[in-house]
């Protein structure tokens, strides 16, 4: 219902997961893609970083994420920093 809701809106949206397999079973239950926050976030191996950040926020206006739980420390800092000012955030146990 939220994500029905969120397109009569308008809203653009991001759907993410630690896990692939989580990203996967994501995508399967709302019909919509879902990605690993890695993914989300554009883990560069050249720069052992990621890409999205404050400075290169994501383009959402909402994020919802998934086994929000599994997140470590730094990768649940790292997604919130990539977060934009204008974007709502669901956070899923």
């Amino acid at each position: 219902m939220l994500l029905r809701t969120a397109a009569r809106l308008g809203l653009t949206v991001e759907l993410c997961a630690p896990t692939g397999r989580a990203a996967k079973r994501m995508a399967e239950v709302t019909g919509q893609e879902a990605q690993t926050v890695h993914k989300l976030l554009e883990w560069s191996y050249e720069d052992n970083d990621f890409q999205r950040n404050k400075k290169n926020p994501l383009n959402c206006s909402l994020l919802i994420c998934d086994e929000a739980s599994m997140l470590d420390l730094q990768l649940a800092d790292s997604l919130m920093d990539a977060v934009p000012d204008s974007c709502s955030v669901g956070i899923c146990g």
